[in-house]
């Protein structure tokens, strides 16, 4: 009787339902697939609209896998003009012609707001708590571009007259969006006097000194001079370098040239020496050479400023900053050297025979791309006089992407950047740009291509593409066979 009890209890308990384990707590999701930070400093105006200038390429944006890429680099493009070029015109508050669009988001909710402006150009007019609006009692903050420069990507951070107040902080979002990727240019106005300006450039090792641009006017009026070339000239304005945790390196450590202030950094950011030890090979003690020219001629002072990748090598590739103040009494304006060093080792090459190219290419973390010309026989063999992008347009000449089987692609009239152009899978077939590519090949003007990878390859990879002009009646495909290389040998 006991045995029989126990044994029913034993039965009801091994029926009971386990109990549910708990649902893992959803992972946050980023609003955007590259997230871009900057911060300026806006003084605060009773009774202008001022701004303070914002360059878009000044910084790298960051994925989720914490990968850096240029803001055009996001929607598999290669170059500041390619981006421009992509979000079309802008015209009575409507984008046209692009596969782009410039948008905004709100803070509070980082949701995309998708219109291109509330300003006069790019860009939007945004309330006290970040929010979009349009110019009015609620308008606190805009941002505006224009972009006229095909090499120019700056943005204006600007303001509504008596409503900013000294010491506050305000954050404005802003963006760009394709059909496969979303960009936020999220942005820290902090409304006080701008002290630093920091220029970004790329430089190569072994390569020339990279001239980089400040706005002397601005740091001039910061510092309390007419014209900051003559200050620093005649001594008013003082020179001074900085280490990286930005106390000041005493003297110049190169000073072989009468016109110019010079001083060697390391990778580390600091400053330091150059030396030539007697009776062996020249010893550097720094890879970096910063300078400051200044000369007068016809009675007016100008002023430099050179970044000179010293002695830098292939192990010291990545991301440096170099700085300066410049200093009248108590105050101190600082400039930032930002470069991108870059190996100056060929990273392609190619041959062709006929219409076939062979092009090898090493894996890279951008989308660094070869430009390959299209052989000179192409237009006769096509019965034309000349391939033109006129040609082009009137329909005369059309450019098709072909899948490895030579199917013409038709979804698209293209997947990549530029004028026309195509990205490939690693079988060789036409699809859009995004994870899993393999190579594309773009033209920007007919008779040029360049051909480069998706960032993250590795070594033995290989695919044809392929593309055709077509005139008429007349056709010839080119065929691309591409393969991923360790090194290119020179």
């Amino acid at each position: 009787m006991y045995l029989l009890l126990a044994m029913a209890t034993l039965t009801v308990f091994s029926c009971k339902e386990p109990e549910p384990e708990p649902l893992p707590e959803p992972e946050d999701e980023a609003y955007a697939d590259f997230i871009f930070q900057y911060e300026v400093n806006l003084p605060a105006d009773a009774t202008s609209y001022s701004t303070v200038p914002l360059d878009l390429a000044s910084v790298k944006g960051v994925n989720s896998k914490g990968e850096k890429y240029d803001v055009w680099e996001c929607f598999g493009l290669g170059s500041a003009s390619e981006l421009i070029a992509a979000l079309g015109t802008l015209s009575g508050g409507a984008q046209t012609g692009q596969t782009v669009d410039f948008i905004g988001f709100d803070v509070s909710t980082e949701y995309v707001v998708e219109t291109p402006t509330s300003t006069n150009g790019w860009g939007h007019w945004h309330m006290a708590n970040g929010d979009i609006c349009n110019w009015g009692d609620d308008a606190y903050v805009f941002a505006e571009g224009w972009f006229t420069d095909t090499q120019d990507l700056v943005i204006n951070i600007g303001q509504f007259p008596g409503r900013l107040k000294e010491g506050e902080t305000y954050k404005i979002i802003e963006g760009m969006q394709d059909d496969e990727n979303t960009v936020a240019f999220e942005i820290t106005i902090n409304v006080k006097p701008q002290t630093e300006w920091a220029v970004y450039n790329t430089t190569n090792v072994e390569g020339e000194a990279v001239e980089y641009v400040f706005d002397t006017e601005a740091i001039a009026k910061l510092l309390g001079v007419n014209n900051l070339a003559k200050a620093v000239i005649d001594g008013t304005v003082v020179l001074k370098p900085r280490n990286a945790d930005g106390s000041y390196f005493d003297h110049y450590s190169q000073v072989d040239d009468p016109g110019a202030k010079g001083v060697f950094h390391n990778t580390a950011g600091n400053c330091c020496e150059w030396r030539n030890n007697e009776g062996a090979a020249d010893e550097y003690y720094g890879d970096f050479y910063s300078t400051i020219y200044f000369w007068e001629e016809g009675g007016n002072p100008y002023i430099e400023f050179y970044l000179t990748p010293y002695a830098a090598t292939e192990d010291d590739l990545g991301y440096y900053e170099f700085s300066w103040d410049l200093v009248n009494g108590d105050k101190v304006a600082t400039i930032v050297f930002c470069t991108d060093l870059e190996s100056s080792q060929p990273f392609a090459s190619y041959s062709v025979y006929g219409y076939n190219y062979t092009v090898k290419i090493v894996p890279n973390d951008a989308y660094k791309s070869i430009v390959i010309p299209m052989p000179e026989t192409l237009a006769a063999d096509l019965g034309v006089d000349a391939i033109t992008k006129e040609a082009l347009e009137a329909g005369t000449i059309s450019v098709i992407g072909l899948n490895a089987d030579e199917s013409e692609y038709t979804a698209k009239e293209k997947t990549a950047g530029g004028i026309r152009g195509w990205w490939y899978d690693v079988d060789g077939n036409v699809r859009e740009w995004g994870e899993g590519c393999y190579a594309f090949a773009e033209s920007d003007d007919l008779l040029n291509y360049r051909v480069g990878l998706f960032p993250g390859l590795e070594v033995g990879q290989t695919a044809t593409l392929k593309f055709k002009y077509v005139a008429g009646e007349k056709s010839q495909i080119i065929s691309v066979w591409v393969t991923t290389v360790m090194e290119i040998e020179e």
